[in-house]
């Protein structure tokens, strides 16, 4: 789906005024870094404390690359966490935290690797979601 037209013109005649673009594009990407930031540090705690979880340092993007090693583990309803795709789903019914299973882009539905997005929530955000995950988490045996 294209912008409206009036949207494309405002856009154009807005990258014609470099400063406020360089201006955009750098508190962007600072605030992209920090919520990478918070996002990794809090998922380094959760190792420490003992949860099956790790993440790869933040090198770019707006994502963060994070193991969630609970595949085959048992729900509090009693299933089973099968693949990724059940715990992308149990992560989002009980801690509302979405993740891409690395299966989407075509590794095995058996592999505990996931893709998070910082793009989308702001680091408050992030700060307040870390303890639903680890919670979500925790009630995994």
């Amino acid at each position: 789906a294209w912008a409206p037209k009036p949207e494309q013109q405002a856009v154009s005649v807005f990258l014609g005024e470099t400063e406020h673009v360089d201006f955009f594009v750098n508190d962007f990407k600072g605030k992209i870094a920090e919520s990478l930031k918070i996002l990794h540090t809090g998922i380094q705690e959760m190792k420490s404390r003992g949860l099956q979880v790790d993440s790869i340092k933040p090198m770019g993007a707006l994502y963060l690359t994070i193991e969630l090693d609970y595949l085959g583990k048992t729900k509090p309803d009693g299933s089973q966490i099968a693949d990724s795709s059940d715990l992308v789903f149990y992560l989002i019914n009980e801690a509302g935290v979405a993740l891409v299973p690395f299966s989407a882009f075509g590794n095995s539905r058996n592999m505990p690797w996931f893709r998070a997005s910082a793009g989308g929530l702001s680091a408050d955000e992030i700060k307040k979601m870390l303890p639903r995950l680890e919670g979500a988490l925790a009630k995994l045996s």
